[in-house]
């Protein structure tokens, strides 16, 4: 209807908005390393309202904050319901996954939050298709069959994946683990690095330089260190991440 065109040039002109806003964040968090590394403070607070509701090393996650709700905003221009909640289901779980994995807020509470809300979404996408009217059978078996072989997909290349990590496994990247109550021996443990490390190709870890995220310490005590060094004090074992390690 020709009637509606002056509404369509509206509506495209009004979807400038949200993707020039969309291309901003992408320059942002594609800048953002290194303007970290430099100490750009100036451009931090400009935008720090898009990052200070993550963890800092998921500060990304607002990208997938805002394409999420772009595309479920578009999901409704598709006209076959059946396609709407396929696609509306894919984008569901996707940040689901997403989530699941990054746990990207600053506050688990958040993280609860959002992980029960995209449940919720899910639940809501699988009661609106039981309703669903224009649906096609074909279409439909057709992607179940391809979620299945997919999924057994997955579980081939993991035990595969497995198999080659067992039989054809790297050589451990840290020689030493320095393992230290941070006040009583946090000084002898920089000045031990620094000896270890002239004396072997591979890296000594020390956890103030080569931990960024706490919940790996004892998946690379277990798996990357070939000798853990304790570095005993009086108040060693009274830390509980110290026995951790030890143990």
């Amino acid at each position: 209807d020709p009637r509606h065109g002056p509404m369509i040039g509206a509506g495209a002109v009004a979807m400038l908005i949200p993707l020039l806003f969309l291309g901003t964040v992408c320059w942002v968090i594609y800048n953002m390393p290194s303007r970290l590394s430099s100490g750009d403070a100036e451009f931090l607070r400009n935008f720090r309202f898009l990052f200070f509701r993550f963890r800092p090393d998921r500060y990304w996650y607002v990208l997938v904050f805002l394409i999420r709700n772009l595309l479920m905003a578009v999901v409704p221009v598709i006209g076959n319901s059946g396609i709407q909640l396929t696609v509306l289901g894919c984008i569901v779980v996707t940040t689901l996954c997403i989530a699941l994995l990054a746990l990207p807020w600053q506050m688990l509470v958040a993280n609860a939050v959002d992980i029960s809300c995209t449940v919720m979404l899910t639940f809501l996408v699988i009661l609106f298709s039981l309703n669903a009217k224009d649906v096609d059978e074909y279409a439909v078996s057709i992607v179940c069959c391809m979620c299945f072989f997919a999924g057994l997909l997955a579980l081939l290349l993991a035990a595969i994946h497995g198999v080659f990590v067992r039989l054809f496994r790297r050589a451990k990247p840290f020689a030493y683990f320095l393992t230290h109550h941070k006040v009583a021996t946090g000084n002898l443990a920089r000045l031990l690095k620094i000896v270890l490390s002239g004396r072997t190709t591979k890296k000594v870890f020390l956890d103030s330089d080569d931990l960024f995220d706490l919940r790996d310490l004892f998946g690379i005590v277990n798996s990357d260190v070939d000798t853990v060094v304790c570095l005993c004090s009086r108040d060693l074992l009274t830390r509980v991440w110290c026995v951790g390690e030890i143990v």
